[in-house]
């Protein structure tokens, strides 16, 4: 996934969550107490229940944007170590020597010490099968 699609991700799910709370207000005919009672329990409510999802797009947001590491870099992280195959908003694919595929949560790699191996001018070239 490109960094503008993950982008385009970010802001659809913003323009949806928005849209929807305001379809609920108009739905209730805008009864501002009924209104400010509901919206944070619900808010704690979805909150709650997407606490893992909402944290590995944050980190995977952030990751994007932040460029530590690309696709086809050699990297370690919570003692896995191989090249990066795909950044995605909720996962990392990472190749492993022996050919296994392992998807790590973003929240797993931001969260923790991640060593990168490849330094720019060595880059080690990635095939796609």
């Amino acid at each position: 996934m490109t960094k503008r699609r993950s982008y385009r991700t970010i802001v659809a799910i913003s323009v949806n969550v928005i849209w929807s709370i305001f379809l609920f207000w108009f739905l209730i005919e805008f009864n501002s107490t009924l209104f400010f009672a509901i919206v944070p329990f619900l808010e704690v409510a979805v909150s709650l229940n997407f606490k893992n999802v909402i944290n590995n797009m944050v980190s995977g947001a952030l990751l994007l944007s932040s460029d530590q590491f690309e696709i086809g870099d050699l990297i370690e992280t919570n003692k896995i170590q191989g090249i990066v195959k795909e950044i995605n908003l909720n996962y990392i694919k990472i190749r492993e020597f022996d050919g296994v595929e392992i998807i790590i949560p973003n929240s797993n790699v931001y969260g923790f010490t991640t060593v990168k191996f490849t330094y720019d001018k060595f880059k080690i070239p990635f095939f796609y099968l």
